[in-house]
């Protein structure tokens, strides 16, 4: 089984020390950028990680993504406007379902609202089914 992982199920697969399922998807080039606006909220606005830890977290993150496949979205922008038009999300959102629709794969995210609008048009799981085989 194939899946495109959005930012919130790296955080989250990442954060338990889960990172097999990554072999077996891919995610968008928007994620590197998402993931390093949370390690930067973590540390700078929200005091919860140290520099120590952000450091570390960091090379965790490279190496996660140095390991998946990473698309990007260039010469697929007008299908994803559609795509969040129709379906009310937006377009960073759009763009995790359009390429889960195109390549025939599971969307993992922990975004609830996601999870919900994306299942018109795609299989969802979250992090935890994925962990717990469901």
């Amino acid at each position: 089984m194939k899946y495109v992982f959005d930012s919130s199920s790296i955080f989250i697969l990442a954060e338990k020390k889960q990172f097999k399922y990554f072999t077996d998807g891919f995610t968008l080039s928007l994620a590197k950028y998402e993931i390093g606006n949370i390690l930067w909220k973590e540390h700078h606005l929200f005091h919860r990680i140290t520099a120590k830890e952000l450091e570390e977290m960091i090379s965790i993150y490279e190496d996660v993504f140095r390991n998946m496949n990473v698309f990007d979205v260039g010469g697929h922008l007008g299908y994803i406007s559609k795509m969040a038009s129709r379906l009310g999300i937006s377009f960073y959102d759009a763009s995790y379902v359009y390429f889960a629709s195109k390549e025939g794969c599971f969307l993992i995210t922990a975004d609830i609202g996601l999870a919900k609008r994306a299942h018109q048009e795609i299989k969802v799981l979250r992090p935890d089914d994925l962990i717990n085989g469901v």
